[in-house]
C-alpha cells in the first residue's frame, strides 16, 4: 500500500513538470510570415470562338515575414505545383472600368527577391510540368502554401493553409 501512495505522491508532484504550459507553447511556435486576404477560383474566357476556357486559382496574401521566400508551391486538387508570384493592389471603382469586368487586382512581375514587408502579392499555382514532392510535404496536405525561407539547399519548409477558396466572376479575355 505504501508503494501506491508514495508512486502517486511523486506522480502528482512530478507531473505538473512534464506538461507543456500553453503559453510557451504559443511563443515557440513559428509565426505565420504571410496573412490570406483572399483565395478564389476564376475562369478566364477566351477572346475568340473556339478557345480555351482557363481556370485558375489565386490566393492573395499580405508578406508578413522579414526574409522573403526562395519560393511558393501550392499543394491543392491539381498536385503539387510552383506559385507565379505577382505584386497585386485592388483596384480602385474608378480603374474597374479600365479592366474587364471580373478583375478584381491590377498585378506587376516581381522577382521573390523584390518581395518586402507588408507587401500584397497574387500567388497563382502555375499548372503543368511534374514537380517532384519533397519528402518533407506531408501526403495528405491540400489546400496548403508551402515555402521555405533562408535561401539554402537546408531551409525547411513551412506550412500556411488555405481553408476558404471563394469563386469569382468569369473574366471575358480580348
Amino acid at each position: 500500500m505504501n508503494k501506491h501512495w508514495l508512486l502517486l505522491t511523486l506522480t502528482l508532484i512530478v507531473a505538473p513538470f512534464c506538461i507543456p504550459n500553453a503559453d510557451a507553447a504559443k511563443k515557440m511556435a513559428p509565426k505565420a510570415d504571410m496573412k490570406l486576404i483572399e483565395a478564389y477560383t476564376q475562369n478566364l474566357l477566351p477572346g475568340m470562338p473556339g478557345g480555351e476556357v482557363k481556370n485558375e486559382t489565386h490566393i492573395v496574401i499580405i508578406w508578413k515575414g522579414s526574409t522573403y521566400p526562395d519560393a511558393i508551391f501550392w499543394r491543392g486538387a491539381g498536385g503539387f505545383m510552383p506559385c507565379n508570384i505577382e505584386k497585386a493592389h485592388k483596384l480602385t471603382p474608378s480603374e474597374l472600368a479600365s479592366f474587364p469586368p471580373g478583375m478584381v487586382y491590377n498585378t506587376e512581375s516581381l522577382s521573390s527577391d523584390q518581395i518586402h514587408k507588408g507587401d500584397t502579392l497574387m500567388l497563382t499555382p502555375m499548372k503543368g510540368g511534374k514537380y517532384p514532392i519533397p519528402a518533407a510535404i506531408p501526403k495528405n496536405a491540400k489546400n496548403t502554401l508551402f515555402y521555405t525561407i533562408g535561401h539554402t539547399e537546408k531551409s525547411k519548409w513551412l506550412a500556411f493553409p488555405v481553408s476558404k477558396i471563394g469563386t469569382r466572376q468569369d473574366v471575358p479575355m480580348p
